[in-house]
């Protein structure tokens, strides 16, 4: 994926993970219908932010659809 569209992924994940809104699912399913796109190293970037994010957020609290977040991380995992 280009460079514009991996920064906005990239935003658009930070921003989500902890977020209770129906956005969350709205960034997972882009990500996954895009994953494709992904080289090795934007896939090894979103999975670390999001797990990164999740360990900011649980320090706060509970995290919401956090299940949603861990499955989209096995997804790129796997599409790795």
């Amino acid at each position: 994926m280009d460079c514009n569209k991996a920064v906005v992924t990239f935003s658009a994940i930070r921003y989500m993970v902890g977020s209770g809104s129906y956005g969350v699912g709205c960034v997972c399913d882009w990500v996954r219908d895009n994953a494709k796109e992904f080289n090795e190293g934007q896939l090894e970037t979103a999975i670390r932010i999001i797990s990164e994010e999740l360990d900011r957020h649980r320090k706060f609290g509970e995290v919401r659809y956090e299940k949603e977040w861990l499955e989209l991380i096995d997804f790129l995992k796997n599409r790795a």
